[in-house]
C-alpha cells in the first residue's frame, strides 16, 4: 500500500518494482564555504541529516544507492566498494557544448582533504558531480559511458525504439 501510487515517484521507493528509471538530477543544494570546506566533509551532508534526533538517509544518497546496485560493474570491484561513490568534476567550462561521450574527471582520492575550492573554483556556476566506484577504473579514469554503451549492447539496457 501505497499513498502515492509508485509509478508516479521513484523506483527506489516501490523496492523491486520495475516502474521507471531514476530521476537524472534532484535538486539539492548542501550550504558550504567552498573556501573552507573539503571534499571529504561534504560526504556526511550528501548521505544523513538528522529528523527528530535520528540520522537518516537522504533522499539524494537513498537514489545513489539504488543506482548503485543496479549498475553493471565492469571493473569488477568488490561488492561493498561497489556501493561508494567517488567525486567528479565537469572537465571542462562548456558543459551544455561537450561531446556527448564527455565523462567527468574524478577527484582522485587522496585528494579529497582537498578544498571544494580547488577543484570547482566557482560552485554557483558547476555541480559536484557523485560517480559510483563501479563505473570508475583503477587509474581513476570515468568509464560511466562506455560501461552504458556495453551494458546497451548485452541487453541489459534496451535502447530506444527507432523513430516512426
Amino acid at each position: 500500500r501505497f499513498p502515492v501510487l509508485p509509478s508516479e515517484q521513484h523506483s527506489y521507493i516501490a523496492g523491486t518494482c520495475d516502474m521507471g528509471g531514476l530521476s537524472e538530477r534532484l535538486p539539492v543544494v548542501i550550504p558550504f564555504e567552498p573556501e573552507r570546506t573539503s571534499l571529504a566533509s561534504l560526504r556526511v551532508p550528501i548521505e544523513v541529516k538528522t529528523v527528530d534526533g535520528m540520522q537518516r538517509r537522504t533522499s539524494l544518497f537513498q537514489e545513489l544507492l539504488a543506482m548503485m546496485v543496479d549498475l553493471p560493474n565492469p571493473h569488477g570491484w568488490p561488492t561493498a566498494s561497489k556501493l561508494t561513490y567517488r567525486f567528479g568534476v565537469w572537465p571542462d567550462e562548456t558543459y551544455d557544448e561537450s561531446d556527448p561521450g564527455t565523462t567527468p574527471k574524478i577527484v582522485p582520492a587522496a585528494s579529497e582533504a582537498d578544498l571544494v575550492s580547488k577543484w570547482i573554483p566557482r560552485p554557483l556556476d558547476f555541480d559536484l558531480i557523485l560517480v559510483p566506484q563501479a563505473q570508475v577504473d583503477a587509474n581513476d579514469v570515468c568509464t560511466l559511458v562506455s560501461a552504458a554503451a556495453a551494458a546497451a549492447q548485452e541487453g541489459f539496457i534496451q535502447p530506444p525504439p527507432p523513430p516512426s
